[in-house]
C-alpha cells in the first residue's frame, strides 16, 4: 500500500540518500572509493540514513560515517525513526541507495530513482515493477565502476511519473477488487 500514495511535493537537492542496515566492514572501502567517485563529479553530499535502531544498524552507521570522512566525502548522518521524517530526506535528494526495501519504496513514491545493492526475491521483484533492474547490484557482487556508472546514472534519472502513477492505481485497484472480494463473501 505504500507504493499508492506518490503525490509529494519535492525540491531534489544535490544529495544522494544512502539505507545501508547492517554493513559488512568488507564492503565499506569499495562503496566509500565509489562515492569518492561520485562526489567528485557531482559535488553531491551524501545522507547516510539510519531507519532502524538495530545495534548492528548502529554501529555499522557509526565506522561507514567515520570512513567516508578519512576519504573526504561530505557526508551528513541522520537517526530516524520517524516514517515520515525518513520519507522527507529522501524525497529531496537526487538518488536514494538502499539495501533495505522501505528505502527503495519510499525513494521510488517520491520519484527518486533508486539504486538496490539487494539481489533478494523482493527486492528483485521491486525492481522490475519499477523498471529499475538495470540499477541492481548485491553486495557479494559488488564492483566499483559498475555501481558508480549505475549511481550516475541515477542521478542524471527523472523518474518516470506516468509510471509510478500506473502502478499506484493499479495497487489502488487490486485492493479495492480485494475488499470487494471479502466484502461480497460476508454477504
Amino acid at each position: 500500500m505504500a507504493l499508492s500514495d506518490i503525490h509529494f511535493t519535492t525540491s531534489k537537492t544535490p544529495t544522494i540518500s544512502v539505507v545501508l542496515g547492517d554493513l559488512s566492514v568488507a564492503y565499506m572501502d569499495i562503496l566509500c572509493d565509489t562515492f569518492s567517485i561520485v562526489s567528485k563529479k557531482t559535488n553531491c553530499t551524501f545522507k547516510l540514513l539510519m531507519t532502524r535502531l538495530y545495534n548492528r544498524d548502529v554501529a555499522s552507521m557509526k565506522i561507514f560515517s567515520k570512513k567516508m570522512k578519512k576519504y573526504s566525502i561530505k557526508t551528513k548522518e541522520y537517526i530516524l525513526l520517524n516514517i515520515n521524517d525518513i520519507q522527507n530526506e529522501i524525497m529531496n535528494s537526487k538518488v536514494i541507495i538502499s539495501r533495505n526495501l522501505h528505502g527503495l519504496i519510499l525513494g521510488w513514491r517520491a520519484g527518486i530513482p533508486c539504486v538496490c545493492l539487494n539481489t533478494g526475491r523482493k527486492f528483485v521483484s521491486f525492481m522490475e515493477q519499477s523498471k529499475q533492474t538495470e540499477r541492481m547490484i548485491g553486495y557479494h557482487e559488488l564492483d566499483k565502476s559498475r555501481l558508480t556508472k549505475m549511481i550516475l546514472d541515477a542521478y542524471n534519472t527523472q523518474s518516470s511519473n506516468e509510471l509510478r502513477t500506473n502502478i499506484s492505481n493499479q495497487i489502488k485497484q487490486n485492493f479495492f477488487d480485494c475488499l470487494d472480494e471479502v466484502m461480497q463473501s460476508n454477504n
